[in-house]
C-alpha cells in the first residue's frame, strides 16, 4: 500500500524541479554556439551556449592568449 503513495509522491516532487540545462529563447533571430566545457574545479563537462558573436570573441581571445604564451616563454629561456 506503500508504494502507491511514494510512487506518486516522487512524481510529484520531480515535476515541481527545474531543469538547468535549459535554454532560454532569443526573441531575435541570432545564432547560438553550443559547446561542453569543464568549470573550473570540475571534470564534469556542461553544455554552454552562447551568442555566435561572443564564441567568436572568446576563440580569439583564446588564440591571442597561446600566441602570448609562447611568446613569453620564448623570451623567458635562458641563453
Amino acid at each position: 500500500m506503500k508504494t502507491p503513495k511514494i510512487v506518486i509522491l516522487g512524481l510529484l516532487v520531480s515535476a515541481c524541479t527545474t531543469n538547468p540545462h535549459t535554454v532560454p529563447t532569443v526573441a531575435s533571430e541570432q545564432d547560438v554556439v553550443c559547446t561542453m566545457e569543464k568549470p573550473t574545479g570540475s571534470n564534469r563537462p556542461v553544455k554552454v551556449c552562447r551568442p555566435a558573436a561572443g564564441a567568436l570573441d572568446r576563440e580569439e581571445t583564446e588564440r591571442d592568449m597561446r600566441v602570448l604564451q609562447r611568446q613569453t616563454e620564448i623570451l623567458s629561456k635562458p641563453n
